[in-house]
C-alpha cells in the first residue's frame, strides 16, 4: 500500500509543479520538472534509494523558485508536500524492510500514513493561513519563530515516541 502512495506522491508533486509553471508562463521549466520527476519515479520503482533525496531537493528548489517567481502559491506548496510525502515514504518502506517478522507491518503502516497525511494537512493549513494573513514581520522575528517551530516540532517526536 505504501509503495502505491508513495508513487502517487511523485506523480502529483510532478504534476502540480509543473502545472504551476505552465500556468506562470515557464514551458520549459514545467517540461524539466516533468522530466526528473519522470527520472524520479523510474528510479523509485528500480529502488534507487539515493536518488530519493535528489527528488526531495530538486522538488524543494523547484518550489522555492516557484515562489520566488511568483507562481500560483497552492500549487507550489502542495508539490513541495508531495515531495516530501514521497521522500517520507521511502525512508519509511527502507525502516520496514528491517522490521522483525513478529511486527506488525499493517499496523505501522497505517500509523505511519495517520501520522504523515496529519503533519500535512497541518502544514497545508498553516501555509494557508500565512497566505490569507499576510503578515509582513521582519527577518529576525521569522527566524525566532521558525526556531521556536523547530524545536517544539523536535519535543512534539520525543514526547511521541516515549508514549
Amino acid at each position: 500500500m505504501n509503495r502505491a502512495i508513495e508513487v502517487l506522491c511523485i506523480v502529483i508533486s510532478t504534476t502540480v509543479l509543473s502545472a504551476a509553471y505552465i500556468t506562470g508562463g515557464y514551458i520549459t521549466a514545467a517540461m524539466v520538472i516533468v522530466f526528473i520527476g519522470a527520472g524520479w519515479l523510474v528510479a523509485e520503482l528500480y529502488k534507487w534509494i539515493p536518488v530519493t533525496f535528489l527528488g526531495l531537493l530538486f522538488s524543494s528548489l523547484a518550489a522555492g523558485a516557484g515562489i520566488l517567481l511568483d507562481l500560483q502559491i497552492w500549487l507550489v506548496f502542495l508539490g513541495a508536500a508531495a515531495g516530501l510525502a514521497a521522500w517520507d515514504l521511502t525512508r519509511f518502506n527502507q525502516h520496514l524492510q528491517l522490521a522483525a517478522d513478529t511486527d506488525d507491518v499493517r499496523d505501522l503502516e497505517k500509523r505511519h500514513l495517520g501520522w504523515l497525511g496529519g503533519t500535512l494537512f497541518i502544514g497545508l493549513l498553516l501555509a494557508g493561513g500565512s497566505i490569507v494573513a499576510q503578515a509582513q514581520l521582519p527577518f529576525g522575528w521569522i527566524m525566532i519563530f521558525a526556531i521556536l517551530g523547530v524545536l517544539g516540532l523536535v519535543r512534539f517526536v520525543a514526547w511521541v515516541s516515549r508514549s
